[in-house]
């Protein structure tokens, strides 16, 4: 079933967060597909010229005040906005979940990272597109689709 945008009259930072992110199925991450900050994640422009994490705004947007709280990913996929796929949770919290998931760090992509590519890539979404939402080079991209990399994914 494909994402369907909200009946809801959306505020203008809504419309934001809902059109600069691509999704093919309902229960999938939404990939944010603009700026992004140097570790990969999402970036919004607020007012005033400052910027915040792009999951953080739609959390705040879908599900409500994160406080001094982080918000993690149950995904693991740092561009992801799907508020279904975000959690509240402590720095303890967050450390602990990178390593039952054994991120590996010298990876900038993450295998769930290669997939999306690969599936994203056969809707039609170009490199150019999916090297600026992923944060890597096109040739990055290209070698995952063209399986000169990260085969065994």
């Amino acid at each position: 079933m494909q994402r369907k945008l909200p009946s809801k009259v959306l505020s203008q930072r809504e419309k934001i967060l809902w059109l600069k992110s691509k999704t093919q199925q309902e229960g999938e991450c939404w990939v944010w597909l603009d700026g992004l900050h140097s570790q990969g994640y999402g970036r919004i422009s607020t007012w005033l010229h400052k910027s915040q994490a792009a999951h953080r705004a739609m959390y705040e947007l879908a599900i409500g005040p994160i406080g001094k709280f982080h918000v993690l990913h149950e995904c693991d996929n740092k561009k992801c906005i799907n508020p279904s796929h975000l959690w509240l949770g402590t720095q303890i919290e967050n450390i602990k979940d990178m390593q039952k998931k054994k991120r590996n760090l010298r990876h900038k992509l993450t295998d769930e990272d290669v997939m999306q590519i690969r599936r994203f890539k056969l809707s039609g979404i170009t490199q150019s597109e999916l090297s600026s939402a992923f944060g890597v080079s096109r040739q990055s991209i290209w070698k995952i689709i063209s399986g000169a990399s990260r085969v065994q994914i």
